[in-house]
């Protein structure tokens, strides 16, 4: 069964909707779901999205350690101008204790939106830049659950990744689309703030 599709208008959703349904009934079933992959060609850009099951890491004598679960992730390449790392995600029970140890976070100028999300990189400046955006910002939390965001690479060659939370394949169409969207908004943001050709 092939789950590959390029596609180049978001409308098409309808076309890969049914793959990702039934990646999901099988992962449902026998834990063993083949993944669907969608290319979207965004401008010079191209964006990935992948939805499967990973087995996770095996020991010698073939136990699963960790990390089996399903997922979906999207990720571009990117050609970075700057040495610019970046994580950013939802803040949490962690995140908040290493607040209180002196790990500060990255604030933005936007009060709800700091208290929602910890953002940490290399490069203060950059990552604010990247968070003027009032448009980013609010589609990053119009989201049910905000994804896990970060970089990925050495030196200036990148991959960025979005991680939509750990062990779901989502089937919602709707949502997916807004994650493309989402990953369109950084792309664009950060050549505009001329971090990326």
């Amino acid at each position: 069964m092939n789950h590959n599709y390029i596609i180049k208008d978001l409308k098409t959703a309808h076309i890969w909707a049914e793959g990702v349904r039934e990646i999901k009934e099988d992962y449902e079933k026998n834990r063993n779901p083949h993944p669907i992959k969608v290319q979207y060609k965004y401008k010079h850009w191209s964006i990935k999205y992948e939805s499967g099951y990973f087995h996770g890491y095996k020991s010698m004598t073939g136990e699963t350690l960790s990390g089996a679960g399903p997922y979906t992730k999207f990720k571009a390449s990117i050609t970075s101008k700057e040495k610019f790392n970046l994580e950013l995600g939802t803040e949490n029970f962690v995140t908040r204790t290493l607040k209180k140890f002196g790990h500060n976070d990255i604030l933005t100028e936007d009060a709800a939106f700091d208290e929602e999300f910890f953002i940490k990189s290399n490069n203060k400046n950059i990552a604010k830049d990247l968070l003027a955006s009032d448009q980013l910002r609010q589609s990053l939390q119009a989201l049910p659950t905000a994804p896990n965001i970060y970089t990925k690479g050495r030196k200036t060659r990148k991959k960025l990744f979005i991680y939509w939370r750990d062990g779901d394949i989502i089937d919602d169409i709707d949502l997916l689309k807004d994650l493309f969207k989402l990953f369109c908004l950084m792309l664009d943001q950060l050549k505009k703030i001329k971090v990326i050709d």
